[in-house]
């Protein structure tokens, strides 16, 4: 616990200089430190552009991909349905001639 401490201290010491030099007495320190942190979101917008756009096609791919799986399903469970319900006719047909046959 007394080493967090110690690394969590000595992290905040090194960012207390931060503040003070953007608001010090230094000309233009803190339009300078906007315009820096201004490009750098630019630059980290840029990169999730690129990103989103790279992944773009594989999600579209994914998504025509799920409904085509789910049109197969529906087409599946409309077969079983059917193969079902001609089951249990059969069963019924069975069942009345053995009882019949009793």
């Amino acid at each position: 616990m007394k080493d967090i401490y110690k690394v969590t201290c000595s992290f905040l010491h090194s960012l207390s200089p931060l503040p003070r030099s953007i608001y010090d007495d230094q000309p233009n320190a803190h339009k300078r430190f906007m315009e820096k942190l201004d490009a750098r979101i630019r630059n980290h917008d840029r990169e999730i552009e690129k990103m989103c756009n790279f992944h773009h096609q594989g999600f579209v791919d994914a998504i025509t991909e799920l409904l085509k799986v789910r049109a197969d399903a529906e087409k599946l469970m409309g077969q079983v349905t059917d193969t079902n319900r001609r089951l249990q006719e059969a069963g019924r047909e069975v069942s009345l001639r053995i009882h019949a046959y009793a």
